[in-house]
């Protein structure tokens, strides 16, 4: 069948050698940003209609958020440097889920939430530079950017799912749901 053979010959061309180690970590990175997907959109919904803040506090503290990752991503190249990226990964995805799995039965005035907002921002902050440096120690030069363009390919995907998953799930009538998601 050369139908057959010419589909599988293209999508071989698709889909880039890596070495198994590569795919493994690009499958965590993809849990990950499936899990973001999931929870992310949801907090302001969930602190304005669970936990009844006001619509400007909600968005302040998830704005703390993106805030916090965003300085601690510099911090943490730094931290990649000195500790590795393995160690500096394991540390800031034990934060970075951690402070969302006590969301919602710790995060019940709005200092709380932007405590744990704020840990859980360092820990996504220092994920993505931690990760960035596992994927171009696993990977040879000639074919890092196969790597790269996985990593975000397979990232957006699993972001987009993880964001349809959690708006399937989350409920304000059933507020049960966001303990669940988060």
């Amino acid at each position: 069948m050369p139908c057959s053979r010419g589909v599988r010959t293209a999508v071989r061309r698709l889909v880039p050698r890596l070495p198994r180690t590569v795919w493994i970590l690009q499958a965590g990175l993809a849990a990950n940003t499936f899990g973001g997907g999931m929870v992310a959109p949801f907090v302001l919904i969930y602190l304005h209609s669970v936990r009844d803040f006001s619509l400007e506090t909600a968005g302040l503290v998830v704005g703390s958020h993106f805030a916090v990752a965003a300085v601690a991503g510099i911090a943490a190249g730094a931290l990649v440097d000195r500790l590795g990226g393995r160690s500096t990964g394991a540390v800031s995805l034990v934060l970075l889920a951690g402070s969302f799995a006590a969301f919602p039965f710790l995060a019940e005035r709005p200092w709380q939430a932007f405590a744990l907002m704020a840990a859980a921002g360092a820990g996504r902050g220092g994920y993505w530079p931690a990760s960035s440096a596992l994927l171009a120690g696993l990977t040879e030069p000639a074919v890092r950017h196969h790597a790269y363009a996985v990593q975000r390919v397979s990232g957006n995907l699993a972001l987009g799912l993880g964001g349809l998953a959690g708006g399937l799930l989350a409920s304000t009538t059933a507020p049960g749901t966001f303990t669940i998601l988060f």
